[in-house]
């Protein structure tokens, strides 16, 4: 009798919902239709709890299969998607050799150790998104005229992440270098990597995380067509933010839909509503 399961390769993020293992094909053949299916070039199958599949009869209809797309491939435990704001419940699972603080006491760089810890002894969480300012904090400093100077952005990026803007960007999604230029830190768009200090404020100790909400980001404006870019642009971020919040529940859903060309002329036009207010409040 045919089974249907479900496949997942956390390397590439790709999932089947619906993959037929049928009793009439050899081991080797339904490998192969894994990798086409997944389309990747090595098929090792696991538990949900990375433990190796080495019978295919032991399978179970429904099951979900992790698939590691090479032989060398360390497989984690499957960890779900979720979201918490996080301020320190889970400090009593930390590495006890860190010696830090608890939490009210840490400062950034000791709150990203303290949650890189946790993904790192639970690997089981590490797909769980654990936000550490709320949304009208983050939001208020997404404002223009509120973001950090580049020089600042990238010093707090480092203590945010435990990482460098360039190192934390793959190649595609980076800002370009100005050349010449009055800082060799000096980015194409000064207001994106004052966003993307923000964002880290907001999931400290979670650039991989952070990663793949702004590669969503700038998919989904791509996909609008308006502009091709690849590179990570100010608006993406503000995007992914909202994106982030949105899927934690702790503001209406907007961004599925996209926000198009009106959508950013709204964003424009409420940053120089903010520009407006803070010059009259100066008089």
């Amino acid at each position: 009798m045919s089974k249907f399961i479900h496949l997942h390769c956390p390397t590439t993020n790709h999932t089947v919902p619906s993959f037929t293992i049928s009793p009439y094909h050899s081991p080797e053949q339904i490998h192969q239709a894994i990798r086409l299916a997944l389309k990747i070039p090595h098929a090792s199958l696991y538990t949900t709890s990375a433990k190796p599949i080495t019978k295919l009869d032991s399978i179970q209809d429904s099951q979900r299969v992790l698939v590691a797309a090479s032989e060398d491939e360390v497989m984690l435990p499957d960890s779900p998607v979720a979201s918490e704001f996080y301020y320190g419940q889970e400090e009593g699972d930390v590495d006890p050799d860190l010696d830090l603080a608890a939490w009210a006491h840490l400062d950034e760089q000791g709150r990203c150790r303290h949650i890189e810890s946790l993904n790192e002894l639970k690997p089981e969480t590490r797909n769980k998104l654990r936000y550490t300012r709320h949304w009208d904090d983050v939001s208020a400093n997404l404002a223009p005229e509120r973001l950090p100077r580049s020089k600042d952005a990238e010093a707090l990026i480092e203590q945010r992440w435990a990482t460098t803007l360039d190192h934390f960007l793959p190649s595609s999604m980076k800002p370009f270098k100005l050349k010449p230029s009055p800082s060799a830190n000096e980015f194409w768009d000064p207001r994106a990597v004052g966003a993307i200090a923000v964002l880290a404020g907001m999931m400290l100790g979670q650039a991989r995380l952070a990663v793949g909400y702004l590669g969503e980001a700038v998919r989904m404006r791509v996909g609008e067509g308006e502009d091709r870019s690849g590179v990570v642009q100010y608006g993406d971020v503000v995007g992914a933010v909202e994106m982030i919040s949105e899927k934690a529940g702790v503001v209406p859903a907007r961004m599925a839909k996209g926000k198009g060309r009106k959508g950013r002329e709204k964003e424009k036009k409420r940053a120089a509503r903010a520009e407006r207010k803070k010059g009259k409040g100066g008089d």
